[in-house]
């Protein structure tokens, strides 16, 4: 993870054991994660918008140096002072083309979350985390969790229904959002497409 510089991700700096207890040393972001943020109320849409570009910027860079985040969720995101956004816990990454660190089969992640392949135990890669993303900006937009329930009903719902997207948000949202969690990973733009989306300048 140590190679992972982008300014929409918490730095690494080092890490090791110490007395037989395994750390790691990171870059402090003072202020709230996303979660604790909702619990306020939702984001202005273009507030979401921003953070969401800058989140899908981050997760370009992760996806470009091999890495599927695979646990992108609103308490992963760290909102520190002047508008900073910046993506955390990298705890049950993958890094693509090695042995994961689970059993072939099994769901890793948080459920409200998870995109289909990984409810199904597929193969899962970068499109898992586009549509984790775009769960998040639907939450960050709405205060509602799209997925709520126990682990199984949470996980399970979305095999039988897409996202519910209200009416009223801007046509940038409401395009980005249905991108991103389209229910085929092949039909997901990458994380580079989804920030130009986000950002007005592509889409």
């Amino acid at each position: 993870m140590g190679r992972l510089h982008h300014p929409g991700l918490v730095r690494l700096y080092s890490g090791g054991v110490e007395k037989g207890r395994l750390y790691v040393v990171t870059e402090f972001v003072e202020g709230p994660t996303l979660g604790q943020r909702l619990l306020d109320g939702p984001l202005p849409g273009e507030v979401a918008c921003r953070f969401g570009a800058r989140l899908a910027a981050g997760l370009d860079h992760v996806h470009a140096q091999g890495v599927v985040h695979r646990d992108v969720k609103p308490g992963n995101v760290l909102l520190g002072r002047g508008g900073v956004v910046k993506l955390t816990d990298f705890g049950i990454a993958k890094v693509m083309g090695f042995t994961p660190l689970t059993e072939p089969g099994g769901v890793v992640g948080t459920a409200p979350y998870l995109a289909p392949e990984q409810v199904r135990g597929d193969e899962v890669g970068p499109p898992a985390d586009v549509y984790a993303l775009g769960l998040l900006l639907l939450e960050a937009v709405t205060g509602v969790r799209e997925y709520p329930g126990g682990g199984v009903e949470s996980a399970v719902a979305r095999l039988y229904r897409p996202p519910r997207i209200p009416p009223g948000l801007s046509d940038c949202l409401t395009e980005s959002v249905a991108a991103a969690t389209a229910a085929d990973p092949e039909d997901r733009p990458l994380a580079a497409d989804l920030a130009g989306m986000l950002s007005g300048s592509g889409g």
